[in-house]
């Protein structure tokens, strides 16, 4: 039913009459009632083009951009913004939550529009240090940030990583400025070099962006991020923010290298890793995809399989952290595994001390229990350590040996997590949006908890703080 009102109000012209009136009236009021009724009809598949089309550009240039504070040319944390997390600022990122799940036209779209990303990037900053860093507002931010993060590094034309184009417009990439650091003049070099850095600290040097949709990428947006994991305490931010730094640093591309750099540089590493023991499922199946892109960095691997693997099996069935941890959940964290694991024998036999080897053999078997795709890789983390030698024999006493690995292709999944199965990766993740009542409609199965709200058992953002030169501390465990 409420989807045919929202339809017919939008074919009565609604969205159009609704502009019309945010633009022509600064009444408090009639704002909070227009990004009211925004956000609703926000959440119908067939109203978001005509959002898009119509209300996008009156939503950023009459309520975000002034609420946020950013004036036009700040992109430190530092200056002084008076920002306004009132309704009306609520109900138009809600909206816009909304409208970034709406595909890969909407994506360009919203990353074209003027002063969007750098605004919702200016908030996270300064509400950094405040109370309000829990708010709804803030949640729908990133929320906004992570959905326009979604595939940038094949969203994202070549011309505009590497210079201005005249068309990026029509593109839908943005039109940030930036200031160019000194890469040459032949592109072709520098592609061809990038593939020499793949996974080492110093990838290709990439234009500095200053403002627009480059911002999205830059190093410097790891520490918002971060800030936020170690200061906020609710689980939607929580899983957004690890989810957008799961984006950014989920493929080859020359901004994720360095991303995954700026994330140990940060001591991030170890802030990351302590949100496997929180309660909530959808935080810590977040939390172990991100970690798996992280490791496509060779100092970041050696880090988390020294320090990360204790908590990622703990929270396999079987541990002390495995309640309320869903199938979904389960993959991300062996696959995390197999990635540390892989060409790392220390990190296997790291992994058997602690009795994971056990764990991975009842997944594999259980297969009326577990999807297919957990039975899938946990076969395939088995064979990774069975490679050394002197583990096999363990493998064996616990029931398993290298014939029972299943080599077909795990089974299409619908959830949001893409499975890449030539490199054991979760390419990206994407939030589909919320309508007004809160109910969150993401591509993963149910929440184990309500938005804005924690279990008992979840940490205070000050337990999680974890400072050290390396990011981690000895008695991280």
């Amino acid at each position: 039913m409420q989807e045919c009102f929202q339809i017919a109000i939008n074919e009565a012209h609604g969205v159009t009459l609704l502009v019309q009136l945010l633009k022509s009236s600064d009444n408090f009021e009639i704002q909070e009632l227009v990004t009211g009724v925004f956000w609703n009809l926000s959440s119908s598949e067939q109203v978001k083009p005509e959002l898009l089309k119509r209300a996008l550009e009156s939503i950023v240039k009459y309520i975000i951009i002034p609420q946020s504070g950013w004036k036009g040319s700040q992109v430190r944390s530092d200056i002084a913004s008076n920002i306004q997390c009132t309704t009306v600022f609520r109900n138009a990122t809600g909206c816009l939550r909304n409208l970034s799940s709406a595909g890969l036209e909407g994506r360009q779209v919203m990353r074209s529009c003027h002063g969007l990303v750098d605004s919702l990037l200016f908030v996270l900053r300064c509400v950094q240090g405040k109370n309000d860093v829990d708010n709804k507002a803030v949640e729908n931010s990133v929320g906004i940030l992570r959905n326009l993060s979604y595939r940038l590094d094949s969203e994202v034309s070549p011309e505009h990583k590497y210079g201005q184009t005249d068309d990026w417009r029509s593109k839908g990439l943005g039109g940030g400025q930036f200031k160019r650091k000194d890469m040459g003049d032949d592109i072709k070099k520098i592609k061809k070099n990038s593939k020499k850095h793949k996974g080492k600290e110093n990838a290709t040097p990439l234009p500095e962006h200053t403002n627009g949709v480059g911002l999205l990428w830059q190093p410097n947006v790891v520490r918002v991020y971060l800030d936020l994991l170690l200061e906020c305490s609710n689980p939607e931010t929580l899983e957004g923010a690890a989810a957008t730094l799961q984006n950014l640093t989920a493929s080859n591309w020359e901004p994720a290298q360095h991303l995954r750099e700026s994330v140990r540089k940060e001591k991030g590493l170890s802030v990351i890793t302590s949100l496997l023991r929180m309660t909530n499922d959808s935080v810590v199946r977040a939390t172990a995809v991100c970690l798996r892109n992280l490791a496509g960095d060779a100092k970041n691997k050696e880090l988390l399989g020294e320090n990360a693997v204790h908590d990622l099996v703990k929270r396999l069935p079987g541990g002390e952290g495995a309640d309320g941890i869903t199938d979904m959940t389960i993959g991300a964290i062996i696959s995390a595994l197999l990635e540390l694991v892989s060409a790392s024998p220390e990190t296997a036999r790291r992994l058997k001390e602690l009795g994971g080897i056990g764990r991975l053999v009842e997944i594999s078997r259980s297969t009326d229990v577990y999807s297919g795709q957990c039975v899938h890789i946990s076969n395939r983390l088995l064979a990774s350590c069975w490679e050394i030698r002197e583990l096999r024999k363990s493998i064996k006493n616990e029931g398993w040996n290298i014939a029972m690995l299943q080599r077909q292709a795990p089974p299409d999944r619908s959830d949001g997590l893409e499975y890449d199965e030539t490199n054991n990766q979760f390419k990206a993740s994407y939030n589909t949006g919320l309508d007004r009542t809160n109910k969150n409609r993401h591509r993963s199965p149910g929440r184990a908890l309500s938005p804005g709200t924690m279990s008992p058992g979840s940490m205070s953002p000050a337990a999680r703080r974890v400072l050290s030169p390396s990011g981690y501390e000895a008695n991280i465990h």
